[in-house]
């Protein structure tokens, strides 16, 4: 059990009690071993018990603790060292039910020296199942003590007949059992801060610990979150790691003093906030804020998740709820329009009433409804619309438009076209007259009903243009229902010039 290069303090000797020399030496090894608080506790117990086994010269030494409330209280071993086999063992359990005086004399004094354990009645009760079976002469228990209570005790045991304990042993004994209740309680503390170190660093939020404004400790989620090291974060200030502004507008410094402020007066905080990495990207965070009070220093405590999903729902939601009721809208004009062209024949009236409801779908700058002559062969414009009001010059030439309208008209759906020095992946290109006017981006409507073509509409914007799914849709519903008005009238024109 004892690690390579200790020193073996004695090897079993005769039953003659030690010299006090001896027993001290024994014991001042002991404290100095620093080794023991660096350890495993099984390993430091056993280790514990070997040099109490040595330096008495006893062939049994253990390390026991007790457990249970008052009906289930019982003594497990620790450690148990057999010194003639040099062996170890541990988990044997003694029952206080089986054992009272034992256990009653374990609570009524620090020790237990019974020189004939046979006839002590403090340990006579172990005679049939314990001291007979083992060769037991001599018992000299020391217990563990905390807050006032007994918590264990450290037993050596002598076979081959009773043994009178000295003076000096029963100290030793007892200065051994208080410097194993210190370990066994340093155990506990450092088993304690690995498990909350375990559960600090497995949650799977950010947390930290803040004294004032300064962050003086974190779990890994919190390097993980920020992509940084630890000594990047502590003693650093929350809006080290905060762009300049928040999303409400308002200063990070300023809004996060005013946060910890509030928090350190014991209103505990709870918002929203926009963090940001190391390495400058933003992310928006849930954070808490809560006072603590450990060891009289104030701290505060914060808790930061990562919301960037959350947020990514709620803006996908709101976005939902915004198309929802812009489809609404639409539709709505749509149908108005619909209402309005219902038995028009006029087609400039069709073609201003259509270019009114494309500029409220659209808030394009500029849109020209294009009808075809009689002849099919050419563009002329009848309406047009818009702040820019384009193509409202009737000189102004329609022949660049040829192309664009007939791949429109032979694809026979809405067609996107832009600078293509700017937007590459459309694949067509802005009318060279049309860049020169600040135009970036169209979109061509074709106007077919049946085969039937009467012309196109156009739309330009200074800005590059991508409908959304949804747009392309309602311009789609907006094209068909323009062209069965334009069909409609034309039908009624031709019966009215059949019957004339």
């Amino acid at each position: 059990m004892p690690a390579t290069g200790r020193v073996t303090l004695s090897t079993r000797g005769d039953a003659k009690p030690r010299s006090h020399t001896r027993l001290d030496y024994a014991y001042l090894a002991l404290v100095r071993n620093w080794p023991l608080w660096q350890e495993q506790l099984d390993q430091a117990l056993g280790y514990i018990t070997e040099c109490i086994a040595g330096s008495m010269a006893v062939e049994r030494a253990s390390i026991w603790q007790i457990a249970g409330d008052a009906e289930t209280r019982h003594l497990t071993c620790l450690d148990l060292y057999r010194q003639s086999a040099a062996e170890h063992s541990s988990g044997l359990q003694l029952a206080a039910t089986g054992y009272p005086a034992y256990f009653d004399a374990l609570d009524q004094g620090r020790i237990i020296d019974a020189c004939d354990a046979a006839q002590d009645t403090r340990t006579s009760e172990f005679l049939e199942s314990y001291l007979r079976p083992l060769g037991i002469g001599a018992m000299l228990d020391a217990t563990l003590r905390r807050a006032g209570a007994t918590r264990g005790v450290v037993c050596i045991e002598h076979v081959d007949g009773p043994r009178l304990w000295s003076e000096q042993e029963r100290n030793f004994l007892l200065a051994v059992a208080d410097l194993v209740s210190q370990l066994l309680l340093y155990g506990e503390l450092r088993e304690n801060e690995y498990r909350y170190r375990t559960l600090f660093d497995a949650v799977g939020d950010a947390i930290f610990m803040m004294q004032g404004d300064r962050f003086v400790d974190c779990n890994a989620k919190t390097l993980e979150m920020f992509g940084c090291q630890r000594s990047d974060i502590i003693d650093q200030a929350p809006y080290r790691f905060s762009p300049p502004v928040q999303p409400d507008g308002r200063d990070s410094v300023e809004k996060a003093l005013e946060k910890i402020n509030r928090a350190l007066s014991g209103d505990q905080q709870s918002f929203d906030w926009q963090h940001c990495r190391l390495d400058g990207t933003t992310f928006d965070a849930e954070v808490t804020l809560t006072r603590l009070e450990l060891r009289g220093q104030t701290y505060l405590l914060s808790l930061v998740r990562d919301a960037s999903k959350r947020k990514r729902v709620e803006r996908a939601l709101l976005y939902s709820e915004a198309s929802l009721r812009e489809r609404s809208q639409h539709l709505q004009l749509l149908n108005d329009l619909a209402a309005r062209l219902q038995g028009t024949t006029d087609v400039e009236r069709i073609a201003s009433q259509a270019t009114d409801v494309l500029l409220q779908l659209s808030e394009a700058p500029s849109v020209a409804f294009l009808e075809f002559t009689d002849d099919g062969r050419r563009l002329r414009a009848i309406q047009s619309g818009g702040p820019d009001r384009g193509y409202s010059d009737p000189d102004q030439p329609l022949d660049c438009l040829g192309d664009l309208a007939e791949i429109a008209l032979a694809e026979k759906g809405i067609i996107l076209f832009s600078d293509q020095d700017h937007d590459p992946a459309t694949p067509h290109q802005m009318p060279p007259h049309l860049l020169v006017r600040g135009y970036r981006t169209g979109l061509a409507i074709p106007l077919i009903q049946e085969q039937q073509t009467f012309g196109l509409i156009f739309l330009w914007f200074r800005t590059t243009y991508r409908p959304t799914a949804s747009e392309l849709e309602t311009f789609q519903t907006f094209g068909k229902t323009v062209s069965l008005s334009m069909a409609n009238a034309l039908h009624v024109a031709t019966l009215t010039h059949q019957a004339n």
